[in-house]
């Protein structure tokens, strides 16, 4: 799992997420990116390094 530093805008996916959505319509990869962002939000309040918010295999978030 991947962490990054603070100079990296919250609205930039980490790259395993990108290969996630890759084919994805503009749509689901607006909204997909969201989730991400408020649960790096959320995560952070809690003290924790943004970190890539990946699925597991029926889709939930790891």
């Amino acid at each position: 799992m991947s962490t990054r530093n603070d100079e990296v805008p919250p609205d930039v996916p980490f790259p395993e997420e990108t290969e996630i959505v890759r084919n994805a319509v503009p749509r689901q990869y607006r909204e997909f990116s969201a989730v991400r962002r408020c649960a790096r939000q959320a995560m952070a309040g809690l003290g924790l390094p943004p970190v890539a918010v990946l699925p597991e295999p029926r889709g939930e978030p790891l």
